[in-house]
C-alpha cells in the first residue's frame, strides 16, 4: 500500500501491481493443500480462492463443473468435514491473520471474509477458537 500511495507513474503502478499478483499466486501455491484426490483439490482451490468474500458451495461445484453431492462425499471423505466447516475455518484462521496485524476493525474483517454481519463473525469465530474476536487480539497484543 506504500508503494502504491508513492508511486508517481503508470509504469510504476503496474510494476506493483505485478509484483502483488506474483505474490498472490505464490501465495495460493505454497500454502493451498494438495490431496491426492483431483476433485478435492478443486474444490481446495476453489475455497483458498474465494476466502475473502462470499460462495456457496453451489457455485464452487457450478464453476468446477461437478455435482454437489459428488463434491461434499468427496470432500468429506478425504478431509474428515464438510466443504463449508472447512471454509469456516479457513475464514477465521485468515481472522486470526488480520487480527493479529492490527489493520483492520472488527467490521472490516468480518465483510471482508463474507460474514453476513459482525455478531455472525463474532459468533463463528468464539465457537471455532473458544474465545470472542476481541479476546482473541487483546491475548495476541499482550504476547
Amino acid at each position: 500500500y506504500r508503494k502504491v500511495k508513492e508511486a508517481n507513474t503508470i509504469s510504476t503502478l503496474q510494476e506493483i501491481e505485478l509484483e502483488m499478483i506474483e505474490e498472490y499466486f505464490d501465495f495460493l501455491i505454497n500454502d493451498t493443500e494438495i490431496t491426492e484426490n483431483l476433485t478435492v483439490n478443486k474444490v481446495l482451490q476453489a475455497l483458498y480462492l474465494n476466502i475473502e468474500g462470499h460462495i456457496t458451495l453451489e457455485e464452487i461445484c457450478e464453476n468446477i463443473n461437478i455435482s454437489v453431492a459428488y463434491a461434499s462425499a468427496s470432500f468429506k471423505k478425504h478431509k474428515g468435514t464438510s466443504v463449508m466447516k472447512y471454509l469456516r475455518q479457513l475464514k477465521i484462521q485468515r481472522a486470526k491473520d488480520l487480527l493479529d496485524k492490527n489493520e483492520k476493525t472488527m467490521l472490516e474483517i468480518s465483510l471482508l471474509l463474507g460474514f453476513h454481519d459482525q455478531s455472525h463473525f463474532t459468533k463463528t469465530f468464539k465457537s471455532l477458537v473458544g474465545m470472542s474476536p476481541t479476546e482473541y487480539k487483546n491475548k495476541s497484543n499482550n504476547i
